[in-house]
């Protein structure tokens, strides 16, 4: 679908509003590089200043439990894969699961998003996964929370993302994270998840693989995601935002 001229309009008048800030506060360090590289602006009027989670995301296998139920989603494992755009790169999703059902994994993918269709169903079809793809439609924000409790693990390979929530949502709900490295990814993730290339779907099904069946990684996972997690807050980002202005208006 063709962007809206005067949406292109808006972008470019907003752009080049920033170039006259005191100072642009950007969510990630690959944000700031962006608007470096391809905006033009100066790095030192960038503060990198991380947003907070937006809902309560926490651990209730209880509650994963009913909406497995609810949803009729069963009890073998399940990856979850969150996003519509073409840089979330379902391919690789549908590629990773085919590997591991070749490997003996009686694994499903649960989607939010609209359903398959286009080129993606046809390749899902090529490779034989469709009918181990649940639809799970377009989820509300507010449902996501329980979502993740009913899931075992996210797989995020994005080609690109300049912040990438998420992870972020899954680590803060018990869920261990196999993602891609591109864009933000690296720095949103630290080293509470499980990356590789986008790419390389052989690495991220052995990630994935293993998540699935080594309970001690998991584990670890899950611990290290809840400690990171817990980092991105609202307050914290308040308080940087203020110093921010503080340094503005002493300028």
């Amino acid at each position: 679908m063709a962007v809206p001229p005067i949406a292109l309009q808006l972008l470019r008048i907003s752009l080049e509003s920033m170039k006259q800030a005191a100072m642009v506060i950007a969510d990630s360090h690959q944000t700031k590089r962006d608007l470096s590289t391809f905006v033009g602006m100066d790095p030192a009027k960038i503060t990198v200043i991380y947003p907070g989670l937006n809902y309560a995301f926490r651990p209730d296998p209880a509650r994963g439990r009913q909406v497995r139920e609810q949803l009729g989603l069963g009890a073998g494992p399940l990856i979850l894969q969150i996003g519509r755009s073409f840089y979330k790169n379902l391919p690789a999703v549908l590629r990773v699961l085919r590997t591991l059902r070749n490997g003996g994994l009686d694994v499903r993918v649960a989607r939010v998003g609209p359903r398959l269709n286009g080129g993606d169903r046809q390749f899902a079809e090529r490779l034989g996964v469709l009918g181990h793809v649940v639809e799970l439609g377009m989820i509300p924000d507010d449902d996501l929370p329980q979502l993740y409790n009913a899931v075992d693990v996210l797989m995020f390979p994005s080609l690109y993302e300049g912040f990438g929530w998420p992870p972020l949502e899954a680590m803060a709900s018990g869920v261990p994270v196999v993602c891609s490295r591109a864009g933000s990814l690296d720095e949103v993730v630290g080293d509470a998840a499980l990356t590789a290339d986008p790419e390389d779907t052989e690495a991220l099904a052995w990630h994935v693989g293993a998540v699935l069946t080594d309970a001690t990684l998991r584990n670890a996972l899950v611990a290290r995601g809840l400690k990171w997690a817990a980092q991105f807050s609202w307050e914290r980002t308040a308080a940087e935002v203020l110093d921010v202005y503080q340094r503005v208006r002493a300028a």
